[in-house]
């Protein structure tokens, strides 16, 4: 059995890793070695019965001096988001009681007293762990992480949609200059996010985010948000409206008229 992350969600998994005569185990995909993860009523109940919350700071995740942090922090350089960094920061609890812990990026220098309460899962990752070496763990947190003008803050933790929203305000009430980067980085954030369990994009919503790209390489900005957004609402649509939608429900050649 394993803690680990699944999907971007804590999960718990199991197997067989098989004997002499078996290396792969079970279950396995075509040679490879693969895991059966528990449903999450499953893994509540057993988390309990070995006290491994992964919120808790206990003696399971005493050990972790280096940690991945999700989700991943904002860059921003000159008012544009730059391309998230999967970096690994530098954990010290200070005070397990109060859930007091410091974390730092030995990469870029900066430095961040965290509390229990913007903690949402310390987890061991043992994938990442050396024979002789730190041991390692994802830090997952309620809150966002902003890199900004050689600063590290923390803000309540906005969803894509949010943020979309934020953006086309600021848009209206400041005009497009400046802002060609910050709408290319949520597209491809969006083209992250939307990926399925088969680990593709859907047609639709890959059709609206190619769209956003043509609008902001010709100047719509405004266009392009709506067509990320448009590209997370139909991914949440049921599949028969989805199939409905993508490839019955509109005109072969359907043509807008001019407002």
């Amino acid at each position: 059995m394993a803690s680990m992350q699944w999907e971007g969600r804590d999960a718990l998994g199991i197997r067989w890793n098989g004997h002499s005569k078996n290396l792969i185990g079970n279950p396995q995909s075509r040679g490879i070695a693969t895991w059966f993860i528990l449903p999450d009523e499953l893994a509540t109940t057993l988390r309990g019965s070995f006290g491994a919350t992964p919120t808790g700071l206990d003696d399971l995740n005493t050990d972790v001096t280096r940690v991945r942090i999700r989700p991943l922090p904002r860059r921003i350089w000159r008012g544009a988001p730059q391309e998230p960094s999967d970096d690994e920061w530098v954990l010290s609890i200070t005070d397990r009681v109060q859930g007091h812990m410091e974390i730092m990026n030995p990469g870029t220098g900066h430095f961040m007293s965290v509390h229990k309460a913007q903690v949402k899962g310390l987890v061991r990752d043992t994938v990442s762990d050396k024979s002789s070496g730190p041991k390692h763990g994802i830090l997952s947190l309620h809150v966002q992480m902003i890199f900004e003008d050689g600063r590290l803050t923390l803000e309540p933790l906005q969803s894509l949609s949010e943020r979309l929203e934020a953006l086309s305000q600021l848009l209206r009430d400041s005009g497009y200059e400046g802002q060609h980067d910050h709408v290319r980085a949520l597209i491809e954030e969006a083209r992250r996010t939307l990926v399925g369990t088969a680990g593709t994009i859907g047609p639709w919503e890959k059709a609206e985010l190619d769209y956003a790209e043509t609008a902001v390489a010709d100047n719509f900005l405004q266009l392009a948000i709506t067509c990320i957004a448009k590209a997370i609402t139909v991914s949440k649509l049921p599949p028969d409206d989805y199939e409905h939608g993508f490839n019955y429900g509109r005109a072969k050649s359907e043509r807008i008229p001019h407002r």
